[in-house]
């Protein structure tokens, strides 16, 4: 024993007694009771949703305030209404020469809002496309074959969606833990209800029987 030790057995009237290790707490399981009734946030707009309203009818409301004649029209009007053809010439091409230059402008103008639409788009959904993707290699390698299996893909899929939308920070290891325990969950609650027990042994495999052959059978 030291000296210091010494000392403080004898400031403290002895050896101090040796506290128990605190023993680490389960962490109780999440509370999916609200997974499909709170406010879930906004799924990410489509990279390829619709960008213009192109209606015809409302584009044609719409050009019908547009003035594509110049700004000489009624000189030139009258010019042309007395017998010049050179001024009903140039009526018409300047005419078209401004329509076309609108159109020119507009359709510049209109795709590239497009493109810089498209890319604010692609920058909110890849990561989340990314990471779904990830989620669903991993639930994949726990949970053989549940994403293929088309009766039970549309559940597993909806509950990893609403989970990621309401844990968007969550990794692709959380959400998976997060769907699985959901899955888990889902199970404990409806074996009971449908008086279904776990066998401690595993029962041999049994010919899956299709939906028609089920209702022959009823």
């Amino acid at each position: 024993m030291s000296i210091i030790d010494t000392i403080k057995n004898a400031v403290t009237g002895g050896s101090p007694q040796p506290q128990p290790a605190a023993q680490p707490t389960e962490p109780s399981p999440p509370d999916f009771s609200t997974l499909f009734t709170g406010e879930a946030p906004k799924a990410p707009e489509p990279i390829n949703a619709q960008i213009y309203n192109t209606d015809p009818a409302q584009l044609q409301e719409q050009l019908k305030s547009k003035d594509f004649t110049p700004q000489n029209f009624g000189e030139l009007a009258a010019r042309a209404t007395s017998g010049d053809v050179a001024a009903l010439q140039e009526l018409l091409n300047t005419s078209v020469q401004n329509a076309v230059a609108f159109a020119t402008q507009a359709s510049a103008n209109l795709a590239e809002n497009a493109a810089i639409k498209v890319g604010e788009r692609a920058t909110t959904a890849l990561p989340q496309q990314v990471k779904e993707l990830q989620v669903d290699a991993i639930l994949g390698k726990s949970i053989p074959g549940i994403l293929s299996n088309p009766a039970f893909a549309p559940q597993v899929q909806n509950a990893k969606l609403q989970i990621l939308r309401m844990n968007p920070e969550a990794t692709p290891d959380q959400i998976a833990n997060l769907t699985t325990e959901y899955l888990k969950q889902f199970s404990t609650t409806i074996n009971p209800a449908l008086n279904i027990e776990p066998t401690p042994k595993q029962k041999p495999a049994q010919p899956v029987m299709s939906l028609s052959e089920f209702f022959r059978r009823v």
